[in-house]
């Protein structure tokens, strides 16, 4: 878990905590298994659980939490959805779209320790369930991004310009 802070004159205090689901139960074997994978993910949704339940509610004090992990099935992403919710705080996703192409060769770049096998990458690859917000009303608030170029950048700056579409008001009220 990564923890930044902003104390920018005259602007509220905020946290941003990063959560990269890559960080938990890497510890637990040299190579990867489903196991280990699983109780990783477990442990890294108990991360979110306790940033929410620590920051929700706080005057004058906001917090985004990102939750990092490509997230290839919508019951995974509906699962931080519930944890959103159950919190009272905002959720927003951001939807890297990523060829299979991509994916090996940037798996290919992880340390051998971290790197996940083939089949697996292309089993996620068939098995995607991409964004439909016109069809699921909890996705509603989803922002799609091209990673053609590789570019992280452009990802981080479409997350932070402007309000989030159809927020409103609601953008700041829980921002944790």
């Amino acid at each position: 878990m990564r923890v930044n802070q902003s104390h920018a004159p005259g602007a509220p205090d905020i946290t941003c905590v990063h959560i990269p689901f890559d960080d938990y139960g890497s510890e637990l074997e040299t190579d990867f298994s489903p196991d280990a994978w699983k109780a990783g993910r477990q442990q890294a949704f108990k991360a979110v659980a306790a940033v929410l339940t620590k920051h929700v509610g706080q005057p004058g004090h906001g917090c985004m939490v990102l939750v990092d992990d490509n997230m290839h099935l919508r019951s995974m992403r509906k699962d931080v959805w519930h944890l959103a919710r159950q919190h009272r705080a905002a959720f927003v996703q951001l939807y890297l779209p990523c060829s299979l192409d991509q994916a090996l060769q940037r798996n290919s770049r992880r340390p051998p320790h971290q790197q996940v096998p083939l089949e697996v990458i292309q089993r996620m690859s068939e098995r995607l369930e991409a964004p439909r917000p016109e069809q699921y009303a909890w996705e509603r608030h989803t922002v799609t991004h091209s990673t053609a170029e590789n570019n992280a950048s452009g990802a981080s700056r479409c997350c932070f310009e402007g309000p989030v579409p159809g927020m409103g008001s609601q953008q700041c009220s829980h921002a944790c």
